[in-house]
């Protein structure tokens, strides 16, 4: 995978875009509850017994909307997550899947394995009402397997990576899920090529910085608000 001049740049100056992270921490509250909590602490450590209950799945779901990803209003504006008992069931009908890749981690596993990854992505398509997915579906993974899958966003990851990548336009064409997957599927072997070119592991805490994907998002956020591009 390409090192391009953003990437040497974050990878070269990594430990100083961590620390003005820490210093600048734009995530607090809810959002920081719920995921360090509830959610990282069931599921960093393999506590996989727990991730398929109701209540477990409650607080993804509770999480998702702390991290912007259910909107009031009309239907046809903003992030729209889905009714409960789907949410549910898309997650559910998918533990065979989750419980292969639970013990994995983004810097270690090879091509092959990303291929089990992109199908997982494609059976939690129906996460979420709105027409994109990419964001939600990659928040879930994380949550669900936050050693392997990062999360990703449009005002951090998707600007950090460049503006050519496809747009999506509506899930009504099943070529839109392909789509999104190309984008998933690009964008993690960028941050899978930068989790082997720096250490991530010296630079875990319990403070919002619990796994190297994560270390690498906030990385990623830190270089976006320095750099604005």
């Amino acid at each position: 995978m390409e090192i391009d001049e953003k990437m040497k740049k974050l990878i070269d100056n990594f430990p100083d875009y961590i620390i003005k992270f820490k210093a600048n921490n734009p995530f607090s509250g809810p959002s920081e509850y719920f995921y360090i909590h509830k959610i990282i602490k069931t599921t960093k450590d393999g506590n996989y017994e727990k991730v398929f209950d109701n209540e477990f799945i409650e607080f993804i779901y509770a999480t998702l909307a702390t991290w912007g990803m259910h909107r009031m209003g009309p239907e046809n504006k903003g992030a729209k997550m889905s009714d409960f008992e789907i949410f549910k069931k898309s997650i559910v009908s998918n533990k065979d899947k989750i419980i292969k890749l639970k013990d994995l981690k983004i810097n270690e596993i090879d091509d092959e394995t990303i291929k089990d990854i992109k199908n997982l992505y494609r059976s939690l398509y129906g996460l979420m009402k709105s027409k994109s997915k990419l964001v939600a579906t990659t928040k879930v993974m994380h949550f669900l397997l936050p050693n392997l899958i990062p999360p990703m966003d449009r005002e951090y990851t998707m600007k950090f990576f460049g503006k050519n990548l496809p747009t999506i336009k509506s899930d009504k064409d099943e070529k839109n899920i392909e789509k999104e997957i190309e984008i998933f599927e690009f964008i993690f072997k960028k941050i899978k090529k930068i989790s082997q070119e720096v250490d991530c592991s010296k630079f875990i805490d319990k403070e919002f910085l619990p796994t190297i994907p994560k270390v690498i998002d906030n990385a990623i956020v830190s270089y976006i608000k320095e750099n604005k591009s």
